[in-house]
């Protein structure tokens, strides 16, 4: 699976992260003490974009904590979009 190196970074809306793409995986830095961690990893597949709400923010559901990003599945060639959630990285995919 061929992998970005890295990705546009987004801020959350509150200034408090910048979230960013890795080796195909979804990271996040804290603004304050820039402390890093990946926070999700989709097996099988490579995050390939993060989805914005304006030109540099990360698109949110506060509702449950997650976001949207698009990965792609090299061995059947195609794209889907995944919700992921970004206090326990689990993700799953869009319908």
């Amino acid at each position: 699976m061929a992998s970005s190196d890295s990705s546009a970074a987004l801020w959350d809306p509150g200034g408090e992260y910048v979230y960013f793409l890795h080796e195909g995986d979804l990271w996040r830095t804290a603004s304050r003490s820039g402390a890093t961690s990946k926070i999700s990893h989709i097996e099988g597949r490579e995050i390939r974009q993060l989805v914005s709400a304006s030109g540099t923010t990360l698109w949110l559901d506060p509702k449950v904590d997650s976001t949207t990003v698009l990965a792609h599945d090299d061995s059947e060639k195609q794209d889907g979009f995944y919700t992921v959630n970004l206090t326990n990285g689990g993700s799953k995919k869009n319908s």
